[in-house]
């Protein structure tokens, strides 16, 4: 008689283990080797760029320096101003992301230095070339890709 060795290894006898999740890139990039556009009393505006490779002004708020519902009704106003195409001579309007967001990393993609991490941060689009006095408002706004 045929020694008994164990049960016969079974083939595909299920669904596949299941893979782990990637999460999706963010959809911003925080350069942060690049110089901030400046600062204020609430916080940092600097440089980034979106999933196209254009520039974008990320305005980084500390949890708490805003008084409760100032941001989200600043929010509110540059939606509405940037909403039916914007206006000529105002930053559009791109995203917000509140505190704990995953919408921005880094270069290399990973997660935000420990600074930022308490921030909302409020997305523009980017506006270079200097002051605006002398220019036309197509003049500033910066539509070249970010390398």
């Amino acid at each position: 008689s045929p020694e008994n060795s164990g049960p016969a290894p079974k083939e595909n006898s299920g669904p596949a283990p299941p893979h782990k999740e990637v999460a999706p890139a963010a959809e911003y990039t925080l350069l942060a080797t690049s110089p901030t556009y400046g600062a204020g009393s609430y916080g940092k505006v600097m440089r980034g760029k979106d999933r196209a490779g254009l520039p974008v002004a990320i305005k980084c708020v500390a949890d708490g320096r805003m008084r409760a519902g100032a941001l989200e009704s600043e929010v509110t106003i540059l939606q509405t101003l940037s909403s039916d195409g914007g206006h000529p001579n105002i930053a559009a309007f791109r995203a917000w992301l509140p505190l704990g967001s995953k919408g921005v990393a880094t270069e290399k993609g990973g997660p935000l230095p420990s600074a930022l991490t308490n921030c909302h941060m409020v997305v523009m689009e980017a506006c270079e070339g200097g002051e605006c006095d002398g220019h036309g408002a197509d003049a500033v706004r910066s539509t070249r890709r970010v390398e």
